[in-house]
C-alpha cells in the first residue's frame, strides 16, 4: 500500500493506539484476577479474624466469671467466714508477706 508521509504518520498512531488498548486490556485482565485472589484471601481473613472475636470474647466472658462471678464470690464469702472466726479467736493479722517464704512459717509454727 502506499501512501503519503501524512498518511503514514496517521496509519501508524493508529497501529500505536491499537497496540496500547490491547496492552492495557490485557493489563486490565490480570489485574481483575489478582483482584479476585485478594477478595478469596480477604474472605479467608476476615473468617479467621471473626474466630479470633469470637475466642476473644468467650476469653473475656470468662475473665469476668472469674473475677466477678458466682465462684469468687462464694469464695469471698469463705474467706470473709474464716476472717471472722480468726478475730473471734483473737488471731493478729498475718504479716504481708508471711506466704512468701517458708522460714517464716517455721518459725510460727515453733511458737
Amino acid at each position: 500500500m502506499f501512501c503519503s508521509p501524512l498518511n503514514l504518520y496517521a496509519f501508524l498512531a493508529i497501529v500505536r493506539q491499537a497496540n496500547q488498548t490491547f496492552q492495557t486490556e490485557k493489563a486490565t485482565g490480570q489485574i481483575l484476577t489478582l483482584l479476585d485472589a485478594f477478595n478469596k484471601q480477604w474472605a479467608e481473613y476476615t473468617k479467621e479474624l471473626g474466630g479470633v472475636l469470637t475466642k476473644f470474647t468467650g476469653f473475656q466472658e470468662g475473665l469476668v466469671s472469674v473475677i466477678s462471678g458466682t465462684r469468687f464470690k462464694k469464695l469471698r464469702v469463705a474467706v470473709g467466714k474464716m476472717d471472722d472466726l480468726r478475730r473471734k479467736q483473737g488471731i493478729p493479722d498475718a504479716p504481708l508477706g508471711a506466704l512468701d517464704g517458708d522460714d517464716e512459717l517455721e518459725e510460727a509454727g515453733d511458737e
